[in-house]
């Protein structure tokens, strides 16, 4: 969870956890044999995403990992059929759907933090709240709103009609076009926003459930390297639980789609129409060419290039990798097919 923006709603114990949850007090038992804890006095004061769990934090774990490396009394949400005997001093929990249940423990016990007391002051017809944090040589235009606790480094250009919600930061000699909207963001110096696009808003995570489907609050941020540049009616979502992370030096254009917890390094190249889903991670100085789509969970190796329209459907984690095609191949090889298809489409057109 991202703590510049968002907290637990009080303090929450594994008392509420397992009385949210409806866990069986037999089989938390059951699963905890080896270790001794208070589930009305042990404090949960973080939910966090599995590499980062420790001592009175939550997380979840939907396949065994025995090389995972806990420290004791961290507290894990586990499938019903996990072995009891697996990291004994780890509180686990046994729910039907971990990945589930602790979306819904984020959606229950985590808010966004706002400041309901601060006033706000006009300036150009803009509003903005007292506690937000001003450099020098600050400039705005007309029917924006910069929310409480925001802060905005020297030579800052805002334009019309943006929005940027509580506690975000924006760094020197940045440039926010009008009708952008800002959320859960942070921007570091001489980055440039473009018109209308929108930055940390909620993501698209969700576990189908007829209809009770329902898309799961996200408590990660965004953070946008120094030097970057994103286009016109671009997205780029929050993350689930870290944060969606941008480089130094990257360059987006307009229309481009960025899902929760991706990771783009720095120097990358996405061009127009490109659309990643969640958690894609890019190395360093990868170009895409425009439209290209990526599919949940892919690897993109570093200096690798992938050709326009292509619609990459697994990982290429090797460096300088030429990759292109639906589904995407290295290009090489999808050349390749498709000098062998024309042939054969040839030689049937002359029968």
């Amino acid at each position: 969870m991202n703590h510049i923006f968002f907290k637990l709603v009080n303090k929450v114990y594994l008392s509420d956890i397992i009385s949210f949850l409806k866990i069986n007090i037999n089989d938390l038992d059951r699963f905890n044999q080896f270790i001794d804890f208070d589930v009305k006095s042990y404090e949960i004061l973080d939910f966090c995403s599995l590499d980062k769990l420790k001592k009175n934090t939550l997380s979840f774990m939907s396949k065994k990992s025995n090389n995972l490396i806990l420290e004791n009394f961290s507290v894990c949400l586990v499938d019903k059929t996990y072995d009891k005997n697996f990291h004994k001093n780890m509180i686990k929990i046994p729910v039907k759907n971990p990945r589930k249940s602790f979306s819904e423990l984020i959606t229950n016990f985590c808010i966004k933090k706002i400041n309901k007391d601060d006033r706000s002051n006009l300036k150009n017809q803009s509003i903005i709240f007292d506690t937000v944090q001003i450099g020098k040589n600050f400039k705005i235009g007309n029917f924006s709103e910069i929310k409480s606790n925001v802060v905005i480094g020297d030579n800052v250009i805002i334009g019309n009609g943006v929005t940027i919600s509580e506690n975000c930061f924006i760094g020197n000699n940045s440039i926010i076009e009008n009708g952008v909207q800002l959320e859960c963001t942070i921007l570091n110096e001489n980055v440039t926003i473009s018109q209308n696009s929108v930055i940390g808003k909620n993501g698209f995570g969700f576990i189908p459930s007829g209809l009770k489907t329902k898309v799961f609050f996200h408590v990660g941020g965004v953070i946008i390297g120094q030097n970057s540049y994103v286009g016109s009616n671009s997205n780029i979502d929050r993350g689930l639980i870290n944060d969606t992370t941008i480089g130094k030096s990257v360059m987006i254009d307009n229309q481009v789609h960025i899902a929760h917890n991706c990771k783009i390094e720095d120097n990358c190249i996405l061009p127009g129409k490109c659309a990643l889903s969640g958690s894609v991670h890019l190395e360093k100085n990868v170009i895409l060419g425009g439209g290209v789509g990526i599919v949940d969970n892919v690897v993109i190796g570093e200096g690798s290039t992938i050709t326009a329209g292509s619609n990459v459907l697994k990982s290429f984690p090797i460096k300088n990798s030429k990759i292109g095609g639906y589904p995407a191949l290295n290009h090489y090889d999808w050349q390749r097919i498709q000098v062998i298809n024309n042939k054969k489409i040839k030689n049937r057109l002359l029968k």
